[in-house]
Formats: C-alpha cells, sequence, structure tokens
C-alpha cells in the first residue's frame, strides 16, 4: 500500500497552523484566526470583503486504526493508542499546509484567482460556505438527472 502523504511527519500541529497564518497574511488576507470547534480546527479569514472558512476535520477518536486489542481470559477490549491518533492529525495539518500552498501558488501564476481558487470557502450571507450550501445542490441534481453526467465541452450540446 502506498504512504499517505506527510506520513511519519514530526511538524507539530501548531507550526503548521503558524505556516498557513503567514501564507495567508503574505498573500494579502486579513482577520486571519483560527479556531477548535466540535468538529475539528477552523481556519478564518479575509480579503478583498469576501471572508473564507477551512474546516479541518479531525479524525473519529473511534476508528478501529486508533485503537489496540488487549487479550485477557475474560475477552479483549479496545484500547486509544494516543500517538497513532496524534501522528495522524500531524500528518493531516501537513496536507492542509500542502492544500493551502498549492492554491495560493495558482493564484501568485495567474491560473485562477483568489477567489475563483478558494470559491468552495466562502461564507455567504446566511452563514454557510459557498461548498456547504451548492455541493448537495449538485449531488441531488446529478441523481436527478437534471445535471449533465457526460463530458460538456464548450459550445457542443
Amino acid at each position: 500500500m502506498a504512504r499517505k502523504y506527510a506520513e511519519g511527519t514530526k511538524t507539530p500541529e501548531w507550526k503548521s497552523g503558524l505556516e498557513i497564518t503567514q501564507m495567508l497574511k503574505k498573500h494579502g488576507c486579513t482577520q486571519v484566526a483560527t479556531f477548535d470547534d466540535d468538529r475539528g480546527n477552523t481556519f478564518m479569514f479575509a480579503l478583498h470583503g469576501l471572508t473564507y472558512r477551512i474546516t479541518l476535520v479531525m479524525p473519529d477518536t473511534d476508528k478501529q486504526e486508533f485503537k489496540a486489542e488487549q487479550g485477557g481470559p475474560w475477552g479483549k477490549r479496545g484500547t486509544f493508542l494516543e500517538a497513532k491518533y496524534q501522528a495522524e492529525v500531524q500528518r493531516l495539518w501537513r496536507s492542509l499546509v500542502l492544500v493551502i500552498k498549492a492554491k495560493l501558488v495558482g493564484v501568485a501564476d495567474g491560473i485562477e484567482t483568489f477567489e475563483q481558487s478558494f470559491l468552495p470557502y466562502m461564507v455567504t450571507g446566511n452563514g454557510q460556505t459557498v461548498g456547504e450550501s451548492i455541493i448537495p445542490q449538485m449531488q441531488e441534481g446529478a441523481a436527478l438527472g437534471s445535471i449533465p453526467s457526460r463530458l460538456a465541452l464548450p459550445g457542443v450540446s
């Protein structure tokens, strides 16, 4: 099986968070903030009058990969593996650094605008992100057949 990106990283979460904050500020973002909530760690930032929110969802501690089986005459019970869980959290933070860095490189190179790159994370008037609002609608449309399921080439019907 192929290794996951950043598997085995020793970079602590706070350092990855600081790196993300510095990248965003370098590209002109203001009001950069990070906070923990019941889902994970969230970055919020603003640029050109628009607000963005990216949440890094933390792994579920009940996953089997974070449990060790301990045997005994009365059966087995799972024990939480803190070190393994923490390693996965650090790996996910490094993945988020990579994703944001790639988006900012695309913006800096003129491949897309900041707004195009971060559109799914743009916060709308109802407090949802564009992605949270639009993706379920698009999935429903695809399931109902009202959205084309074939590649749609420009100018070809």
